[in-house]
């Protein structure tokens, strides 16, 4: 058969297939996106299994996946009755089929993400095989950014594609496939465009389809269901990561009968995920944020445009003359900085300083007008995103600021864009102080 009649049938097959739909299930007025997770993005060194929660390598060879009857009491005891179940298929065990020889699910894009969606997609991937290293290695998802016609035709590709609006204005993504018995096969996984540019959007909805073409269905559509899954509607409080009970479900599903791990240790690693993931939106955000600031690349540009009298300027850019480099201790202390001296000082000048209560976890923001010997601040909260960024909002969210420290020097960068637009990310220098 021709290449262009198998990827005809397929999209006919495709269309009678299942489309499960990923909704927003909250409003967005007025609310704000979940920061929650492990504070430092870390999590706790699961415990090494001893031998007696070993039992070797056999899974290696063995491909084959619980039955459908031992899935369904461990459903049970997973949810606690049938009422409280979200199946994709109601009463029906369907899963993906077991690779073999190494073979890769493969997410095969069909767009080009920006690289700070790239960081975040491939987080949610990283969570999948984590779980899966653990019950059952031969499951292995990879990213392939440049998929060819002959990828698609595998029974494990999955594409991922954007459209402009899906029928259903509240519907940020679908997953559809085809079935080969109790199997999924050939997943195609199209989200709305604006989910790639949003972070917290990539975490929730791609998890939650890609967990449909392993054989969940969605929560928010029985009002029985637990509320701490991925496979509850989008939200912009969360969830973001797995739940204990979504990687039990899995486990139910996928769990390698010879797998190289006891029930004991299996059972408390599913216990404690929660505790130690560390696939968050926490985590995500500030890889993307180091990731911003540290690879400003105009900085000496930005430094001569910045309005400061000449001699401090190239104090700076000397100070900067081995690249672009920031202190990953900044944060660790209190620091106290001023502003350095403008070129232009009239009536409507005013200086600025500041400083950083790291007991009180209070940035402090001082102004003083030009001719007076008047000073005023204001104590407010601010965010540790480690690695030596801070992020506090003076006056408001317009004034959302970026602070590290590099030498000497205060350098504080207006945070144009933010995870939840990505396309707009990019720090902006907009002040320079001395450290006091």
């Amino acid at each position: 058969m021709s290449r262009t009649k198998k990827t005809r049938g397929f999209l006919i097959a495709l269309l009678l297939s299942v489309a499960v739909a990923f909704t927003i299930a909250f409003s967005f007025s007025g609310c704000e996106y979940d920061n929650s997770g492990n504070s430092n993005g870390q999590a706790e060194t699961p415990e090494t299994p001893d031998e007696s929660e070993t039992q070797g390598d056999k899974w290696k060879t063995n491909y084959n996946l619980p039955d459908s009857d031992g899935v369904k009491v461990k459903l049970l005891e997973i949810y606690g009755s049938e009422e409280k179940m979200f199946w994709l298929q109601q009463n029906r065990v369907v899963r993906m089929a077991c690779p073999q020889n190494d073979t890769y699910i493969s997410l095969d894009f069909m767009f080009e993400p920006i690289a700070y969606a790239k960081t975040v997609f491939e987080d949610c991937v990283a969570e999948f095989n984590e779980v899966f290293s653990v019950i059952n290695p031969h499951y292995k998802f990879r990213i392939n950014y440049a998929p060819s016609e002959e990828d698609f035709e595998s029974e494990h590709s999955v594409r991922v594609s954007t459209v402009t609006a899906f029928s259903k204005p509240n519907t940020l993504g679908t997953a559809a496939h085809n079935y080969s018995g109790d199997y999924i096969r050939n997943g195609w996984i199209r989200l709305r465009e604006d989910v790639s540019d949003d972070g917290s959007k990539i975490l929730s909805v791609f998890k939650h389809e890609l967990m449909h073409l392993l054989g969940a269905g969605d929560a928010y559509n029985n009002p029985e269901a637990t509320k701490d899954t991925i496979m509850q509607g989008y939200a912009v409080s969360g969830p973001f990561s797995f739940s204990v009970s979504d990687v039990a479900f899995l486990d139910a599903l996928y769990r390698n009968p010879d797998i190289g791990y006891s029930d004991k240790y299996i059972k408390n690693y599913i216990q404690s995920y929660a505790a130690n993931n560390i696939y968050t939106y926490s985590k995500n955000e500030k890889i993307i944020y180091k990731t911003a600031v540290s690879g400003v690349k105009d900085i000496a540009e930005q430094v001569r445009n910045a309005g400061y009298v000449s001699e401090q300027t190239e104090d700076v850019i000397a100070a900067l003359s081995d690249g672009w480099a920031f202190d990953g201790d900044f944060g660790k202390q209190n620091v106290r900085f001023t502003e350095l001296t403008p070129v232009a000082e009239n009536e409507n000048t005013v200086y600025y300083s500041g400083s950083f209560d790291v007991d009180e976890n209070k940035y402090w923001h001082g102004t003083r007008k030009f001719g007076s010997n008047m000073s005023s601040s204001m104590g407010i909260k601010y965010t540790d995103y480690g690695s030596g960024i801070l992020f506090a909002m003076p006056n408001g969210t317009a004034n959302a600021t970026f602070f590290v420290k590099s030498g000497d020097y205060v350098f504080a960068f207006h945070r144009a864009g933010s995870f939840v637009s990505l396309s707009a990310l990019k720090p902006e220098l907009l002040r320079i102080y001395k450290v006091e």
